[in-house]
């Protein structure tokens, strides 16, 4: 695999966890999966700060660790 696409890929994963984080899509999810396979997730502990602000972190932290790696290698003219 190309560098360049691992970082954009990396940008890109980071993006994508943050906005499912910020919107609504998992405690559908979870109500969806309580609806169909009777699991009893609790929705609360999807709908909670905590749990979001976790996976804004975990989105963040690939974000950043692309635009590192692609600048890294823009400096050392890598590409």
């Amino acid at each position: 695999m190309n560098k360049k696409k691992m970082c954009f890929i990396l940008i890109g994963i980071g993006i994508i966890i943050i906005t499912i984080a910020s919107s609504d899509i998992t405690s559908i999810f979870s109500s969806i999966l309580n609806t169909i396979f009777n699991m009893k997730l609790p929705d609360v502990f999807f709908n909670s700060f905590v749990f979001r602000a976790t996976l804004i972190g975990i989105g963040a932290i690939f974000t950043l660790s692309g635009g590192l790696f692609y600048r890294h290698m823009m400096k050392n003219n890598s590409l």
